[in-house]
């Protein structure tokens, strides 16, 4: 079932692979390629952008191959940078603050959203540099330290990352004057379920091989235990997904997301879907009603999740007595702040199992995490396809290849119809796969989002977002170009991390709509043949 994120209400906008590369030779071919490509520029400008931790890490790698690092500042934890970047003249800073609070920065242009309540940056990346001083926190380079209180914010939001728009989003965009929103996928972006052995567990060498574990969890499992139906892992269920062999005997504690996360997002968004609820079940263990009506979500199939879904299911007292509730991780009673927190509490918890990106997980990250403790590894998970068609079990694990199926027969929006053509409405580009109906389709997973405005106020910040000047190609130009124009890179560094590059229909399309096409292309206020030819100012 693929579902488009509803359009009610909503002005008419227009006008007014398995086996990744070692991460030494992801950074020499990035390095080569950049140095191919890239010529030393003058005054370095900044772009500011925040949001989901999802994509953080490949995100951050993207930029630092693309702009200026000043001497590897932003590279602390991550790829190394190259040698020299594509565009030296351009540098892109970006807090890592959850989807939730990306998104309220985005439709407020309130650079200060970017940091809410006491929820800090993520460390890694290094949010400041030598170049621009310090921003929500203090030092700068790899002695930045992230604030709660911070009051240094960006100047500006140039761009923000989350897991899509919805109808209230669009109006409060339009709303600031900058002309229509704008969304374009960044990623396919498969969620990890991970989990840490309790002390009984049995060797895994007998069990069906395949991703970073050998442990196998069927769609009508992954229902109970998100539902706390299932909650040891002695459970009958368990065993029979794993050829009848009992994988341990201990209480299994659910970590989940104390912040607004795509990763949440996208998990609740298959819970629904695949689970069904009590009254509209599809497995043995449906989503609760009671759930739904926590989330204001209407009770009617297919169902759309939001990135709040379990912190408002614990608001309303309604979690199950063994989901995760402890202040270390996200300072708050209950679950956990950014794929680092949620990756850190699983890790440290005894028969814990947890949701994160795949790039902090096994086979991405091994060895021990910051505190010490062992990456969890990820399980391989039934595909949708061999649940609702009542097969054989088949189990994937979450990879670039598998990733690369859950929207494999998405089609984008179409540019037919000028001022109205469907690809001018935001909302059109919002694709959502819950159910991946093909064989080969990891089943929890979709689009991440790059979040911009039609208009900036500054024909330097145009320029940087989106010129389409050979050999100096603005940021999201050369992220949606050739691999002839970007050498690759973006495609290599989002493969290693264990993501996948949109079908290549939404990459032509994406360029088509930032860059070149008459109705929507992104530029200055007033600018004729563009989305801003009506516009009076900008972000």
């Amino acid at each position: 079932m693929l579902v488009t994120k509803p359009i009610n209400s909503v002005p008419t906008p227009g006008l007014s692979s398995k086996t990744r590369p070692a991460a030494g030779a992801v950074a020499l071919a990035v390095a080569t390629t950049c140095m191919a490509f890239g010529a030393a520029q003058a005054q370095t400008l900044p772009l500011y952008g925040g949001g989901a931790t999802l994509t953080e890490r490949v995100t951050r790698n993207i930029f630092n191959a693309y702009g200026n690092t000043a001497s590897g500042d932003l590279c602390v934890g991550f790829v190394a940078c190259p040698a020299t970047p594509y565009r030296s003249n351009v540098e892109i800073l970006y807090v890592g603050v959850g989807a939730s609070n990306g998104l309220k920065a985005y439709d407020g242009n309130s650079p200060a959203l970017f940091l809410a309540g006491s929820k800090k940056p993520d460390n890694p990346p290094v949010a400041s540099t030598r170049d621009f001083g310090p921003f929500y926190g203090t030092g700068t380079g790899s002695s930045w330290v992230p604030s709660a209180t911070a009051t240094n914010y960006f100047p500006k939001v140039s761009f923000s990352v989350a897991d899509g728009l919805t109808a209230s989003d669009v109006t409060a965009v339009s709303a600031l004057g900058f002309g229509s929103a704008i969304q374009v996928p960044a990623m396919v972006t498969p969620v990890v379920i991970t989990f840490t052995p309790t002390a009984t567990w049995t060797p895994k060498g007998a069990l069906l091989t395949g991703g970073s574990s050998k442990v196998n969890l069927s769609t009508n499992t992954i229902c109970g235990i998100w539902t706390g139906a299932i909650t040891n892992w002695n459970d009958a269920g368990i065993k029979k997904d794993n050829k009848n062999v009992q994988l341990g005997n201990g209480p299994i504690t659910v970590v989940y997301r104390h912040d607004g996360a795509a990763t949440t997002f996208l998990l609740a968004n298959a819970l629904l879907n695949q689970c069904g609820t009590t009254s509209h079940p599809v497995s043995t263990y449906p989503v609760p009603d009671q759930w739904l009506t926590d989330n204001a979500i209407t009770n009617t199939a297919p169902y759309t999740a939001n990135n709040l879904f379990f912190i408002n299911v614990f608001t309303h007292g309604h979690l199950p007595s063994n989901f995760y509730n402890n202040v270390t991780f996200a300072g708050v009673a209950g679950g956990a702040n950014t794929n680092q927190g949620e990756q850190l509490a699983t890790d440290a918890t005894v028969g814990a199992v947890g949701y994160v990106s795949t790039d902090f997980a096994q086979p991405i990250q091994t060895g021990n995490d910051k505190n010490g403790n062992p990456i969890a590894a990820g399980a391989n998970i039934q595909t949708y396809y061999t649940y609702i068609n009542a097969l054989t079990p088949v189990y994937k694990p979450a990879s670039p290849t598998s990733a690369g199926f859950i929207l494999k027969d998405a089609v984008p929006p179409s540019f037919t119809g000028g001022a109205t053509a469907p690809a001018t409405n935001p909302l059109n580009w919002g694709a959502l796969n819950p159910t991946p109906s093909s064989a080969n389709a990891y089943p929890i997973g979709g689009f991440t989002y790059f979040l911009l405005y039609s208009c900036y106020s500054s024909a330097t910040d145009v320029n940087a977002l989106v010129s389409s000047t050979a050999g100096s190609l603005g940021l999201f130009r050369w992220y949606y170009g050739t691999a002839t124009e970007n050498g690759g890179i973006p495609a290599t560094l989002i493969t290693a991390s264990g993501n996948s590059p949109i079908p290549a229909a939404w990459n032509t399309a994406s360029k088509a709509l930032l860059a070149t096409n008459a109705y929507t292309k992104i530029s200055t206020p007033g600018k004729a043949s563009t989305a801003c030819h009506t516009v009076t100012k900008g972000a």
